[in-house]
């Protein structure tokens, strides 16, 4: 199989936010997260709509780089990367999320969200001892399939 890594625009947040999904969907951590599994089909679609838009902040707006990896035989979409370009202060950085979380669905754990967010800022400043000019303080990733 041969892979097209090419940029992804917002008009590919519908396809990456499906295979996003598909990707962790038996994520321990995801699981617990948002509960997918649990929903029925009404709250599935709700789900996927507010993952979707969620995943348009994150993808569009300046130092956000997406890449989509595509089959180049097939042209389906097999994978995906996010990456936030480096910011300097708290100020500069990308409001992607709402603080106030009013928007997340019910079936999204914000407690442990919480826990999950301040653990990976922990990280981070323990890891690259207070480094402001790394990429990646967030990002995306996906991918679906198996390759050989």
């Amino acid at each position: 199989m041969t892979i097209d890594i090419v940029p992804a625009t917002g008009s590919d947040v519908g396809p990456l936010t499906v295979v996003g999904l598909q990707a962790f969907a038996d994520d321990p951590l995801n699981k617990a997260l948002e509960k997918v599994s649990e929903l029925n089909p009404t709250q599935q679609s709700e789900h996927l709509q507010w993952r979707t838009q969620y995943n348009l902040r994150r993808m569009t707006g300046p130092g956000k780089h997406w890449f989509k990896a595509v089959d180049s035989a097939t042209g389906n979409l097999v994978g995906y990367v996010g990456m936030l370009a480096p910011k300097k202060t708290r100020a500069e950085m990308p409001s992607d999320v709402d603080e106030s979380r009013a928007e997340v669905p019910a079936n999204v754990d914000v407690e442990l969200l919480a826990v999950f967010e301040r653990k990976c800022e922990e990280m981070q400043k323990r890891h690259m001892e207070g480094r402001d000019d790394y990429w990646c303080k967030t990002s995306s990733y996906a991918v679906v399939g198996s390759f050989s």
